[in-house]
């Protein structure tokens, strides 16, 4: 009998630790699992932060090409101001000379009046004055 309640109690021990090792094995599987999932839902946060920067960089790069041809506009429409700045310059240049000359010429052409209104009162004093003497 001593024998058999030995052995019950053994049995008794090898069936606590058996349990105890199936509640072990139990809880760690659903450890391993919550961590499995854990593990997917961490893998697809990576992907949409992967592919969020993936979009943000094409972006980035489409601005910076969009610059460098703004940049080039902006030079080339630089240039063309500068060279319409030079030739309304020159314009102006032209347009005083112009003006000058023109003045000049009004000047000379009352001068040429001038001596031709003198000229002609000379001639009708020495048409009247041979007249006289005639």
């Amino acid at each position: 009998n001593d024998n058999s309640a030995g052995s019950g109690r053994s049995l008794q021990k090898l069936h606590a630790k058996h349990k105890m090792k199936v509640d072990e094995r139990t809880f760690y599987s659903q450890k391993l699992k919550a961590a499995s999932e854990e593990n997917v839902m961490a893998e697809m946060s990576r992907q949409k932060a992967q592919n969020t920067f993936d979009e943000t960089a094409r972006k980035v790069q489409q601005q910076a090409h969009i610059a460098a041809l703004a940049r080039r506009k902006a030079d080339q429409t630089s240039r063309a101001v500068e060279q319409l700045a030079e030739n309304a310059e020159e314009e102006r240049e032209a347009s005083d000379l112009r003006q000058n000359a023109a003045k000049r010429a009004e000047e000379g052409l009352h001068r040429s009046e001038g001596n031709y209104t003198s000229v002609k009162a000379q001639l009708v004093e020495a048409v009247r004055a041979a007249n006289e003497a005639a």
